[in-house]
């Protein structure tokens, strides 16, 4: 059986054909696929940041509420405290971990019980500061990649 050239041309053209939009399909969708999970693992980190500075924020507010005796409706402002203080546990720094476990509120005019809400207040502020700085460096990181990613492929 001879082989013609056309036919063999017309065959691998034909099978060329069908497998080159196939892989550039796959390899399209996994690009994209990359894309997506960058951009979701990015959104993620932000509102999981934006929540813990949430909580973080209201365990300040409430300790200032439970601490100043001038505005403080003690009951109520005792159990806010006690429900930020219990979402806040988790992102509080060490030392104002320690500390505010150790505040006594019945005592509050004692000023060695006082001495501890400064550096409550402190360390906990510069956990807030953290997370807002991570957030922007990590956001603008994405971004970078983002466009790096996309760069390549928008140009014509």
């Amino acid at each position: 059986m001879e082989v013609d050239l056309t036919v063999t041309v017309s065959v691998i053209l034909g099978v060329a054909a069908v497998i080159s939009p196939v892989l550039t399909s796959f390899v399209d969708n996994r690009y994209k696929l990359k894309l997506k999970r960058l951009e979701l693992d990015a959104e993620r980190f932000k509102t999981d940041n934006f929540r813990i500075i949430q909580y973080l924020e209201n365990y300040l507010s409430s300790l200032l509420l439970v601490t100043n005796p001038d505005i403080r409706d003690f009951p109520k402002d005792l159990q806010d405290y006690q429900q930020a203080f219990a979402r806040a546990i988790p992102y509080l720094p060490q030392e104002a971990y320690e500390w505010a476990v150790s505040l006594d509120f019945k005592a509050l005019d004692n000023s060695s019980n006082r001495e501890g809400i400064p550096v409550i207040r402190n360390k906990v502020r510069e956990q807030i500061e953290d997370l807002r700085s991570q957030s922007i460096q990590t956001q603008s990181r994405w971004y970078k990649r983002l466009r790096a990613r996309f760069s390549g492929r928008c140009n014509p």
